[in-house]
């Protein structure tokens, strides 16, 4: 199989994926070398620069720059180039960024210990170009560190909305859930199973091919990404296999929700209950979606991560 510069499968365009950026969208590998990626161009648009289109470019199938036989880390979806035209290869760093720009990417590219190198420190610098510098082990580390890192922000954010807003005013993230993935053995594997339908003696909260066929058979009946692994936007589908939930729903899919909404250990419990309602109107009131309380499509969608709000004020 054709590898890319850094040693990943390339030419295939069954691992990749497209993916929405701050003005747009842009094809990358799919799983951890995405939520890497996606992180650090979300950073770069924050922290560097805005992130202008056209101009951020993702998978390729090419070989690098200058050669005829090895293939860019484009090729292999894990390489993406940000604000090209204002970058360009073998331009000096110091004439198409500013201090400050160099010091804030430089401070970006330490996050993530050396699975990321910035092209702006090569001989021939290459200032728009962010790619995967190391292997899958190494690459999930970083990954979950993102992750980790982002529910622990979701956390702090919750408690300082929560505690600073009246009620029936208040806003609510909706929390970021853990990733299952093949080879897991915990209570989210459990609920996972629970929310699949499994049946009482089946649920064992054992990840193993059984449960990842059942999934990949949902994830493809639902149509999205079919890798086998529960992140966010399979968590929120899930709870669509329960229909539309309200006030007096008890099922599964209502436990994904107070997980979604906060709730941990007894409290979820799977009774649609008051309380839950309240914090299901307080994430559809973040999302700018109407406060009703019914968990649809919309809601579904904001606790995936799909739908943001203009700002996260409360």
């Amino acid at each position: 199989m054709a590898k890319s510069q850094n040693g990943w499968s390339a030419n295939d365009r069954s691992v990749i994926a497209s993916y929405s950026l701050p003005g747009g969208k842009v094809s990358l590998r799919k799983g951890d070398v995405s939520v890497i990626l996606l992180h650090a161009a979300n950073r770069w648009h924050n922290e560097v620069g805005k992130l202008e289109w056209p101009g951020i470019w993702g998978y390729a199938e090419r070989p690098i720059r200058g050669s005829t036989t090895t293939l860019s880390n484009h090729a292999s979806g894990t390489a993406i180039d940000c604000n090209a035209p204002k970058h360009p290869l073998g331009v000096s760093i110091n004439k198409c960024f500013t201090p400050n720009q160099i010091k804030a990417l430089r401070s970006l590219v330490k996050y993530y210990e050396g699975v990321i190198r910035w092209g702006g420190e090569y001989s021939r610098p290459d200032g728009m170009h962010l790619e995967i510098n190391k292997g899958a082990s190494e690459v999930k580390r970083i990954a979950d560190k993102i992750r980790s890192d982002m529910f622990a922000s979701t956390v702090k954010n919750n408690v300082a909305t929560n505690a600073s807003t009246k009620k029936g005013t208040d806003k609510r993230v909706p929390d970021i859930l853990p990733v299952v993935r093949p080879g897991d053995k915990n209570g989210w594997v459990g609920l996972m199973q629970k929310s699949l339908g499994f049946s009482a003696k089946d649920i064992d909260e054992d990840f193993g091919s059984g449960t990842r066929s059942a999934l990949v058979a949902h994830q493809t009946a639902s149509k999205i990404d079919h890798d086998g692994i529960c992140g966010q936007l399979s968590w929120a589908s899930l709870i669509s296999r329960w229909g539309d939930l309200k006030l007096g729903s008890k099922n599964p899919g209502v436990e994904i929700v107070q997980n979604f909404v906060g709730f941990r250990g007894k409290e979820c419990d799977g009774d649609f209950g008051p309380a839950t309602k309240a914090r299901v109107e307080a994430v559809q009131r973040w999302a700018g979606l109407g406060d009703d309380g019914v968990v649809g499509n919309d809601t579904r969608r904001a606790f995936a991560g799909l739908i943001k709000p203009l700002t996260t004020s409360a």
